[in-house]
This record gives C-alpha cells, structure tokens and sequence, in this order.
C-alpha cells in the first residue's frame, strides 16, 4: 500500500495508476480489484496530498474519485491564498488566482455534466461555489478600491 501510496505521488503517478482520465483504467485496479478499496486509498492520498502542500494532486486525485466538493474546497483554500498575496502585492497572487478560478469553473463544468454526484454532494458543491465565487469577485474589488485611492 504505502509503495503504491509512493508512486502515486511521483509526476506521473496519477496517471500511471489511475489511468488517462477515470480511476479504474490504470494499473491501480491490478492491486486493489474492487471500486470501494480503490477510492478508500485514493482519499487517503488526496488527505495525504494536501498535507504535504501538493494541492494539484489532491484535486486531481478527488476530482477522479467523484469528489468534486472537496476538489473545489481545495482550489477555495488555495484561491483564498492567493487573494491574500494579491492584497498584499506579491506578483505571483493574481496568475495563481486566476488559475485557480479556472480550475474551479472546470469542475463546475464537470459536475453539471456528470450524473455521479449524490444529492449530498451537489448540495456540498453548490456551497463550495458560493464560496468560488466569493472569492473570484475579490480582487476584483481590490483593484476597484485601489482606483479610487490617491
């Protein structure tokens, strides 16, 4: 487990083991046979994941495993991030932040497309894009206000 744990981290791991874009045609499935023990272990490495501060792969890991809430949990925690760098006139807060929304909208797209998501889950994501949105209308009102300053 904890090797299979390890080269799902390395570049690459994800798709090597989970396959080009669902979790089930990549080698993982060789390892684990059923669907239930597969995503178990692929929430723990998301869990993992953010932990260790590799936020794009643990929205691609919960973006594989149907988690699309806490996908865009993390792009918000990560937009938030970056909206603070921005008021804060670091260079690279606005590029980040703006890739982030992008990502965001991405699994919104996803999600309205997909008929996976539970009711719970589409109730989850529905808060989790008040809060993207929220947060996308932040800087703008950042350049606003500055604009009006002196």
């Amino acid at each position: 487990m904890e090797l299979l744990m390890e080269i799902l981290l390395w570049d690459g791991g994800i798709q090597l083991l989970l396959g080009p874009s669902g979790m089930g045609e990549g080698e993982l499935k060789k390892y684990m046979m059923d669907w239930r023990s597969r995503q178990q272990f692929l929430l723990e490495a998301a869990h993992r994941c953010q932990e260790a501060g590799l936020y794009d792969k643990d929205v691609e890991i919960h973006k594989r495993v149907g988690a699309f809430a806490m996908a865009l949990q993390t792009i918000n925690k990560c937009l938030s991030d970056a909206v603070s760098a921005m008021a804060w006139s670091m260079l690279d807060g606005e590029s980040r932040a703006a890739a982030l929304i992008h990502s965001g909208n991405e699994i919104l797209e996803t999600t309205r497309n997909s008929s996976e998501a539970s009711i719970q889950e589409k109730d989850l994501i529905s808060k989790q894009q008040t809060v993207l949105r929220q947060l996308e209308a932040h800087p703008l009102l950042q350049k606003q206000y500055a604009s009006y300053l002196p």
